[in-house]
């Protein structure tokens, strides 16, 4: 499957589900991560892009921004 087709059929759930899909994803992402399982080009890749000088929030935050503008 490709990603575009995964998104799109998790755009079709419920916000509930889609978050949940993000913790899931995040939760391996991090585990893969922290095994060294990623390929060094992928490393090189994140390293540039946490090194831009741009505003990162952690998940938890922005997920509960989420989940509170859902309930507005």
């Amino acid at each position: 499957m490709k990603v575009e087709e995964a998104v799109s059929l998790l755009k079709q759930q419920d916000l509930s589900v889609e978050i949940a899909a993000l913790d899931e994803l995040t939760a391996d992402v991090q585990k893969k991560l922290a095994e060294g399982e990623l390929p060094d080009w992928h490393k090189e890749i994140l390293d540039e892009r946490l090194s831009r000088e741009e505003q990162f929030y952690p998940w938890e935050e922005v997920k509960n921004r989420i989940i509170n503008a859902a309930k507005d």
